[in-house]
């Protein structure tokens, strides 16, 4: 099993890689949480509903895709009710627990979207952190769609938290940071020209404004 030294050199690894493409192309890097936080509110007045009821819906949407598709399919639901399938009974059932009963996603049973909507809530945050694929992925050098072991679980949330601390830099930013260098790395946009890189890294940044794509519907 990986050690805590191990894993943050893997961190670190990731960090410094998405440091240089966000200090060549875009500012907005640093604050992945803030875009998706001010988006959530966006919605939330545009469809005349709570900021926690559409941070759910998008927490529940956004299982394996982009973060444009993840706005996309929220935009979808919150105008018409549906998502053509996706997650459709699970974003449903969510809904219905939080407006009947005023609760969340269960954090043991659901800890990944828990732990998204909480990011999404706080915006930009020194405490929240969202274990997802890409943190665990890029923690362990390798692809991986999750993590079971416990022991490397925990092992992986103290060394971020322990980078933050050493480089006083908010938990959310270096997430935000570490995420880029990793999907660059892997080659999650394999036709890349770095010139091109904001362009294409858009879902990234959360470029896409659902505000503007709502009113053009």
């Amino acid at each position: 099993m990986l050690s805590i030294k191990q894993i943050k050199r893997n961190i670190t690894d990731s960090l410094i890689a998405g440091q240089e493409l966000i200090d060549e192309h875009r500012d907005e890097g640093y604050s992945w949480y803030d875009n998706a936080a001010d988006q959530t509110h966006k919605l939330a007045r545009h469809f005349d509903r709570s900021a926690v009821e559409v941070s759910i819906i998008l927490g529940c949407s956004s299982r394996s895709c982009s973060v444009v598709e993840s706005f996309r399919r929220t935009c979808d639901y919150l105008e018409t009710g549906t998502t053509c399938g996706f997650a459709e009974g699970y974003i449903n059932s969510t809904l219905e627990r939080y407006i009947c009963f005023g609760l969340l996603p269960n954090p043991v049973a659901s800890p990944k979207v828990s732990q998204f909507i909480d990011n999404v809530l706080n915006g930009d945050s020194w405490h929240n952190l969202t274990l997802d694929r890409h943190s665990f992925s890029l923690s362990v050098g390798e692809t991986v769609e999750t993590i079971s072991n416990v022991e490397l679980v925990r092992r992986i949330r103290v060394a971020h938290f322990q980078l933050s601390a050493e480089f006083e830099t908010k938990i959310s930013e270096l997430q935000s940071v570490s995420w880029i260098g990793w999907r660059q790395h892997v080659g999650r946009f394999p036709a890349i020209d770095r010139c091109n890189f904001a362009t294409h890294h858009k879902d990234v940044f959360a470029d896409f404004d659902c505000y503007e794509y709502c009113l053009q519907r």
